[in-house]
């Protein structure tokens, strides 16, 4: 017997009342503050997590460690668009065509498009020109890497992505925030971004770097087989991002006012 997709009280929350015979079925409405209402579901609220970013990178960015990097492009990042999952088909013809179809193949998307939030200092810049580097320098055309440095391994990393309500909640345990999750493995970017400079001399505006990387496998929540993937997100989120302290900071009026948090 197959593995149901959810298993969360929230997923009870989301089903409940939608095809309520006096109304949501012709209105098309599904908000109240009656008990089982379903909210929809609002996007924007998300994060990302570049683990297993190469070693060797740092080796070549001055004042940055491997940490530091993930850090960096885990917290500039300000969109993503993951790859769709197509069923492909074949078409026979009948007499006076009439067609039917059957499936061929699934095509999975092997691409991430990436946007991050360029600073004084170029770090994101001088992020990827060292990662693209690390596989084929843009002047020699060679790696930088030598002998059994060059692996994939060695250019390669993972990205781990989470779309959670507007609480925010990634704390371990059935009632979290997270609405689904994704690991992207085999990550690596697909271009030097040296075209991020233009200028035009009528305007100044902010920098934003478009970032391309492969994807070798992705795995995704909405498969019953990849609950795990929530649960690294969670790991990725509290541990590493710390954004339980962050949630209570902004309980507390620690962020975006201008009082000073006092831990009281």
């Amino acid at each position: 017997m197959a593995t149901k997709v959810g298993n969360t009280t929230a997923d009870k929350q989301a089903f409940a009342n939608l095809f309520s015979e006096d109304s949501n079925q012709f209105t098309k409405t599904f908000g109240g503050t009656s008990k089982g209402t379903a909210t929809p579901f609002i996007s924007g609220y998300f994060g990302v997590y570049f683990d297993d970013i190469p070693g060797t990178l740092a080796n070549y960015i001055d004042g940055l460690s491997a940490s530091d990097i993930t850090r960096i492009l885990s917290c500039t990042l300000m969109s993503i668009t993951v790859p769709s999952v197509t069923v492909n088909k074949t078409t026979f013809n009948g007499i006076g065509g009439k067609k039917w179809s059957v499936v061929t193949n699934i095509d999975v998307g092997d691409s991430i498009s990436c946007r991050f939030t360029e600073f004084s200092g170029l770090p994101i810049a001088k992020i990827f020109y060292t990662w693209a580097r690390l596989a084929r320098s843009p002047r020699y055309h060679a790696s930088i890497l030598n002998g059994e440095q060059y692996k994939k391994s060695a250019y390669s990393c993972s990205v781990f992505y989470w779309v959670t309500r507007p609480g925010m909640y990634v704390d371990s345990g059935n009632n979290t925030d997270i609405e689904v999750a994704y690991c992207f493995t085999g990550c690596f970017p697909s271009k030097a971004p040296t075209d991020a400079f233009g200028s035009d001399v009528s305007t100044n505006d902010k920098v934003e770097i478009d970032m391309d990387f492969n994807v070798d496998e992705m795995f995704c929540s909405l498969d019953p087989d990849c609950d795990w993937v929530i649960e690294k997100c969670q790991t990725m989120a509290s541990k590493y991002l710390k954004w339980a302290d962050l949630r209570n900071k902004i309980a507390k009026g620690a962020i975006g006012g201008p009082k000073t948090y006092n831990g009281g």
